[in-house]
């Protein structure tokens, strides 16, 4: 299964790199964290 990362941002108030992670943008950080509460690996 293959997620279409390039079509997905973050929310607009969600935190930019730096400022809080490290992540490549904030949309990574974004996935990451809510596919970590939604139960993925």
């Amino acid at each position: 299964m293959t997620i279409p990362v390039g079509q997905m941002t973050a929310p607009p108030n969600w935190p930019k790199p730096g400022k809080g992670h490290n992540d490549p943008s904030a949309t990574v950080n974004w996935i990451k964290t809510t596919w970590k509460k939604a139960g993925a690996s």
